[in-house]
């Protein structure tokens, strides 16, 4: 009887503990920061550019290799090998991994000072789970030569 009443006592204290602190709201100052940069982006309506990024996760290695990034038109140019990159492909992209960060039991985004995108990205979606953390990292932000 005593290992039933335990895995009761599991059972009920599991269901006690929040599952992550996503239920908690937002800080507006992280909030107003994201919106700060996403205006600056906004603002220099660039939709022809570059970029290097790179992923740190527990994922296969063909996830984490720096992948050169080039947008045309607002839309990312078709490249086979960055496939693994499809959800930050653009800035705007970017941008929406930031917003889901923000969610996270820990997190922290840092702005480009100039043009506002996502220089860094670093979230752990919950504490109570082990390796599901994500980092991002975009370097050498350019414009294609004609």
């Amino acid at each position: 009887m005593k290992p039933l009443s335990m895995t009761v006592a599991l059972i009920a204290l599991t269901l006690t503990v929040p599952a992550s602190a996503s239920a908690l709201p937002i800080d507006p100052a992280d909030q107003a920061a994201l919106d700060a940069a996403r205006a600056k982006w906004d603002e220099v309506g660039f939709i022809n550019y570059s970029y290097k990024v790179s992923r740190t996760c527990f994922c296969p290695v063909e996830y984490t290799r720096w992948r050169n990034i080039q947008v045309e038109g607002g839309k990312p140019v078709k490249k086979r090998r960055n496939k693994a990159y499809r959800e930050v492909n653009t800035v705007p992209k970017l941008f929406k991994q930031a917003q889901a960060a923000l969610d996270d039991d820990s997190f922290s985004v840092a702005y480009d000072p100039t043009y506002g995108f996502p220089r860094r990205i670093s979230s752990n979606p919950s504490f109570m789970i082990a390796d599901e953390e994500v980092s991002y990292a975009v370097k050498k932000f350019g414009f294609p030569s004609d």
